[in-house]
């Protein structure tokens, strides 16, 4: 779903109650885009993972002396692409307020994969899809590749799968994410 929203140029914003689901939704849809080489060159350590060039990434900590190539400062939040990374661990990230260095540490402390975000970070969006159904999505996302433990786990603590032992995930086809 994100892969070919994204392909057709629309934006798509993809919400999570928790930040463990969060986390697996972007590594599912990381994993996808280095499958279709979307995304690639050598990985740069980011909080709670690796970003390549052409990730989506988001910053998490307001910091008053990066600013960006339009004089905004790097705020909580802003959503960037990563353009390069460099041999001393800075990296280039670009987004709607600018293009800005950031250095190696704060890369790599204070930077998140951006697919998909909590409630918390939701206001302000403008997209063209947003996706509700956690159960819909991690099972589309299920069929393109294999479903990770922390995936399946928050699939199962979903109030409509509470009563079930194991979530039933069922692949259609057509049904790639």
């Amino acid at each position: 779903m994100w892969h070919q929203a994204d392909g057709d140029g629309r934006r798509v914003l993809i919400t999570a109650a928790t930040n463990e689901t969060v986390s697996a939704v972007n590594t599912l849809i990381q994993k996808r885009r280095l499958e279709q080489f979307d995304i690639g060159g050598t990985p740069v350590t980011i909080d709670g993972g690796k970003a390549y060039v052409n990730d989506v990434v988001t910053t998490r900590r307001n910091d008053r002396d990066l600013t960006t190539d339009r004089g905004i400062t790097v705020a909580n939040r802003h959503t960037f692409e990563v353009i390069s990374a460099h041999s001393d661990g800075s990296v280039t990230v670009a987004g709607k307020t600018g293009t800005v260095t950031l250095p190696a540490a704060y890369f790599r402390e204070y930077v998140q994969l951006a697919y998909a975000t909590t409630a918390h970070g939701a206001p302000g969006r403008t997209v063209d899809q947003a996706v509700r159904s956690w159960s819909r999505l991690l099972t589309m996302l299920a069929c393109t590749s294999p479903l990770p433990a922390a995936a399946a786990r928050t699939l199962r603590s979903f109030p409509s799968m509470g009563r079930r032992r194991r979530p039933r995930l069922m692949c259609l086809p057509g049904a790639a994410a």
